[in-house]
């Protein structure tokens, strides 16, 4: 509250109904306030949330993917080439036997 500014004060200034739709006015305002402020977060969380996801899913469909090729017999050089990664990334996942389950 301001400094020197009492209820009294305000009483002899303001209606009853002029504070009560002041108070309904202040009351919308913080309701929309908290409601953007809300969807702002929900709306940076889920593009997070989606960044994240992408990035954990594409190093697991690039294996998938290599493991696909080679069950169709391609050579590790092919399938390095068609992953986007190193022939020695191949034999990694090859010998380590990092086979990503089928969804």
């Amino acid at each position: 509250m301001l400094s020197g500014v009492t209820n009294e004060s305000l009483s002899a200034i303001f209606t009853e109904e002029e504070k009560q739709k002041e108070e309904i006015h202040v009351n919308e305002f913080m309701k929309k306030m908290f409601a953007d402020a809300r969807a702002e977060g929900e709306a940076r969380g889920r593009a997070e949330g989606r960044a994240e996801g992408e990035a954990r899913g594409e190093p697991r469909g690039r294996q998938k993917t290599a493991f696909n090729l080679r069950d169709m017999g391609m050579e590790e050089g092919f399938i390095a080439k068609a992953v986007g990664v190193t022939e020695a990334v191949i034999r990694k996942w090859f010998a380590e036997g990092q086979k990503v389950a089928m969804l």
